[in-house]
């Protein structure tokens, strides 16, 4: 498991984090998140996020279902959020995209709230799981597939978030705000959690950052198939 975070090509601030875990030989985990630059404290909230999740993650330890100590890691993290935001008021307003996956004995179990992604890249194949949660992505959702991926790819819209971690929401809410997914790993695959940045293309960066980007990979015999999150 690998881990690295750059700002791009458009600013010099980098108000992305990424975290990884590795809790044994068949079990670890790899979060990023990327704080909304155009509210205060992005940077905070997203190395905030990152560093609860694996914490409370760690602190529940192996007995506690995975899938439910992903979960409770998410609450956990949007709730020391609220509490920074509530106590200083400079913050009130942070937020970040928050993507998780956990590989534990050839499952993958993930969580995603923003537009960090989540892919699958396997025999030649990339393969995104996640759907973003911006203005620009619903409106593509809701046109059923009347609008092209190159106007998507430009939208003006296409980073205003919909759905993020933030002292907006409730550690309730956070759970359905979140997708959630469980799927099989095989050893033939890889999975990417990336922040998507300029209007380049998945595939046009790839072959730049394929040594460099938030990597997991599994030593599980090739079975199964992934799903994506919806």
């Amino acid at each position: 498991m690998a881990a690295v975070s750059h700002p791009g090509t458009e600013r010099n601030d980098n108000e992305d984090a990424c975290v990884t875990h590795r809790e044994s030989d068949q079990c670890g985990l790899v979060a990023v998140a990327d704080g909304v630059s155009s509210y205060e404290g992005g940077e905070v909230a997203s190395q905030r996020a990152t560093e609860v999740v694996v914490r409370f993650f760690k602190e529940q330890g192996p007995g506690v279902a995975t899938m439910k100590r992903l979960v409770r890691a998410v609450q956990q993290a949007n709730i020391e959020i609220y509490d920074t935001a509530v106590v200083v008021p400079q913050l009130r307003t942070m937020c970040t995209t928050l993507t998780a996956l956990v590989l534990d004995r050839g499952e993958a179990l993930a969580a995603h709230v923003g537009d960090s992604r989540l892919y699958l890249i396997r025999e030649g194949q990339i393969l995104q799981l996640t759907k973003d949660h911006t203005v620009a992505a619903e409106r593509a959702s809701a046109s059923l597939g009347l609008m092209s991926k190159e106007r998507l790819r430009n939208h003006p819209d296409r980073c205003v978030l919909t759905r993020s971690v933030d002292a907006n929401s409730s550690w309730e809410s956070i759970a359905s705000r979140a997708n959630w997914c469980r799927m099989m790993f095989s050893s033939c695959a890889a999975m990417a959690c990336i922040t998507p940045w300029t209007r380049a293309s998945f595939r046009e960066w790839w072959r730049i950052w394929m040594r460099r980007a938030v990597v997991a990979r599994s030593s599980m015999p090739p079975t199964a198939s992934a799903h994506s999150i919806t």
